[in-house]
């Protein structure tokens, strides 16, 4: 009976519970009662059983991604929790194939029924997800149970929240093949345990379980999504030396993986092993022009090996030569790519208009230029298509092109989503366009544009709008609006919304109304839900330099080890000497109530300590073999952005700092944003 529950269960479960019910039924049962021939002869024989919840989907285009397919299934049939597509064969020719999850059982008989959805230029095929052929049932033999391959399958497949991909991926138990540790890494990725990616790597190398390149690929990639990018390029770097040991030997004959304890077998590099490589040399990167570096030197060493790169290689390139900001360069691999043989895709199209967006200082022309050349070369622009675009424009301030790239969408049928919209309201902030932004915040709430609806962020763009503007009492009027449209559960998002009008009234010296607001914050406990954090690589050479503070990784704001705060005093003082910077000129970076009774003294004080000021101190003590590369996890302030300038002047080097949304790249005394990366000082220029 438990052993047929959990059957049924499958049948009508396509998350991870129904997974987690069937474990059971793989432990041993008493024997079943006789079963009743069924009826029907062969016809009962043939007998399938199709997933309630699911559709195979084919005749997919080429280039086509899950995301694409999520948001075509959903927009024609309801909630989708899931999509699996098999990997493209890499020739540009091939259809693509997979499967989809609905939330409900409504939405897969939906798209079951109507058989085909309209995706680019093709029209998918739809079809009942067959789950298993049922076999006749025989007199006193138990029911049928999944193997542990097809649940780990379906566990890594299915639309689950994190906490059930952990109970279910425990609950399966250690794998028992290197497919299932394929599998099992994979899913694990998902969940972004890095942990439990290594220790399963550990595990495999024990048991000599053969470490393949698909086992590889798998591991690099969960790895990366795990947060971990060092740990996969190490497992890269790994392979090398095992290979050169002799290939063809077990997981348990192989060298030392990664600094975190990972291992790995002799294993033959394939593409994707390669293509993982570079996505992490990618999710290193942070604006990193070492990781660009590095990114390419694995694509020559693919290209030396005799293995010819594929769509999926070329795009991870592109992705990562566009997070260092280099442009120029990824528009090249295009034309690259066309010359191999490979023709750009979709996804190729999208990250190259994604680096665009990305360079110091955004290149909207050229984005603009891909997305119109797409029909040229056989490809129909999607929804992502266009918000690649208008996220260049973003970037950029070009409110007029985001504005056409609205109505062009309207007249090509694409439907524009939430995010089309937020990009555009931050295109007419980036402007200081406040009344299009009021106009097309309007529309957002009216339903002009589907299912879509604001959120915090559209009404963030349009007070930013507001704010840079100088009007006030629009400002005033709309937060009145966003906190009764948001509601009372939404206060704490609102920070930014009150934060941006607090620095508008600050800018138009009516402190009046900016006591009356922050009053109002510090009663609703409003704060910046974020903390300072900056970021550097790890230190190229292992020995030097010997002061550990030096060899920090992460810096917040605040007190520092007595030897860091020497450092970044001994270079805040260089740099005030040779440049304009001057220490507390910038005192509007600092928050309105510290600024209103703290004294000089202690506004240079707080802004000395400033995370950003710490880490680049931190790596011009390490020597001049390492890059001047830092993140954060904020905007740069107007104090840290006048210090950075002067210290690239006083070093006579490049300085690139890489914010959540935007590449500085600081050099002889300039920036690449030109001092417009903050709309309080864009506004501040223009007046």
């Amino acid at each position: 009976m438990v052993a047929a529950s959990a059957a049924r269960m499958l049948r009508a479960s396509a998350g991870v519970r129904a997974a987690l019910v069937l474990l059971c039924a793989r432990a041993p049962h008493p024997a079943s009662p006789p079963a009743r021939e069924p009826s029907g002869g062969d016809d009962a024989r043939r007998a399938r059983a199709f997933d309630p919840r699911g559709v195979f989907v084919s005749n997919l285009p080429p280039a086509c991604t899950e995301a694409e397919v999520r948001e075509a299934m959903h927009e024609r049939f309801g909630a989708v929790v899931g999509v699996q597509l098999a990997p493209t064969r890499g020739d540009g020719a091939s259809s693509r194939f997979g499967s989809v999850a609905f939330a409900d059982a409504r939405g897969a008989a939906a798209a079951a029924r109507a058989g085909s959805v309209r995706l680019g230029a093709r029209a998918a095929r739809i079809q009942p997800l067959l789950l298993r052929r049922a076999p006749a049932a025989r007199a006193g033999s138990p029911p049928m149970r999944p193997t542990r391959g097809a649940l780990l399958h379906r566990v890594r497949a299915c639309g689950a929240d994190a906490a059930e991909l952990r109970a279910a991926l425990r609950a399966l138990g250690p794998p028992a093949c290197v497919r299932e540790y394929t599998m099992a890494v994979s899913a694990w990725g998902r969940v972004g345990d890095g942990d439990e990616v290594l220790a399963l790597l550990a595990r495999a190398r024990e048991s000599g379980v053969p470490f393949d390149a698909w086992l590889c690929a798998a591991a690099m990639g969960a790895l990366s999504e795990s947060g971990r990018p060092e740990s996969a390029l190490a497992l890269f770097d790994a392979t090398a030396h095992a290979a050169a040991g002799g290939a063809g030997a077990g997981a348990g004959a192989s060298a030392s993986a990664s600094a975190d304890g990972g291992s790995s077998g002799a294993s033959a590099r394939n593409v994707f092993v390669y293509a993982e490589a570079i996505r992490a040399c990618g999710a290193l990167g942070g604006g990193s022009a070492e990781a660009a570096d590095r990114a390419l030197d694995i694509f020559a060493q693919m290209r030396d090996s005799g293995i010819a790169p594929s769509a999926v290689v070329y795009n991870a390139l592109i992705s990562a030569l566009g997070g260092a900001g280099r442009a120029d360069e990824a528009l090249a691999l295009l034309d690259e790519m066309a010359a191999d043989g490979v023709p750009p895709d979709l996804v190729s199209l999208h990250a190259a208009i994604g680096a665009c967006a990305r360079a110091a200082p955004p290149r909207a022309d050229a984005a603009l230029a891909l997305l119109r050349g797409m029909r040229a070369r056989g490809l129909a622009p999607v929804t992502r298509s266009y918000n690649a675009a208008l996220a260049a424009c973003a970037a950029a301030g070009r409110w007029s092109d985001a504005e056409r790239l609205l109505d062009e969408m309207e007249r090509a049928r694409v439907p524009a989503d939430l995010i089309s919209v937020n990009c555009a309201l931050h295109a007419a902030a980036h402007a200081g366009q406040w009344r299009p932004a009021l106009a097309l915040l309007a529309r957002l709430e009216a339903g002009d544009f589907g299912r879509a609806r604001p959120d915090v962020a559209s009404y963030g763009a349009a007070m930013q709008a507001v704010a840079a503007a100088g009007e006030l009492d629009v400002g005033f009027e709309l937060l009145a609006h966003t906190t009764a449209t948001l509601g009372a559960d939404a206060l704490a998002s609102t920070f930014v919304h009150h934060a941006a009008l607090l620095a508008a009234c600050r800018a138009a010296g009516d402190d009046a109304r900016a006591r009356a607001l922050h009053a109002r914050m510090l009663a609703a406990g409003l704060a910046n839900p974020v903390e300072p954090r900056a970021s550097v690589a790890r230190a190229r050479r292992a020995g030097a330099p010997a002061d550990a503070w030096a060899c920090e990784t992460a810096f917040g704001n605040g007190r520092e080890p007595a030897r860091l705060a020497a450092a970044t005093a001994a270079l805040r003082d260089a740099v005030a000497a040779g440049s304009a910077y001057r220490t507390a000129a910038n005192a509007r970076a600092l928050p309105f109530d510290f600024v209103a009774r703290a004294s000089g003294a202690a506004v240079a004080s707080s802004l000395a300590h400033h995370a950003e000021k710490k880490a680049l101190a931190a790596l011009v003590a390490r020597g001049r073999g390492e890059e001047l590369c830092v993140g954060i996890n904020l905007k740069m302030c107007a104090d840290c952005h006048a210090f950075f300038k002067g210290a690239s002047r006083v070093l006579g080097r490049q300085i690139r700092v890489q914010e959540p949304k935007m590449l500085h790249v600081f050099e002889r005394g300039e920036c690449s944003c030109a001092d417009g990366w903050r709309w309080e000082e864009r506004a501040r220029a223009a007046r």
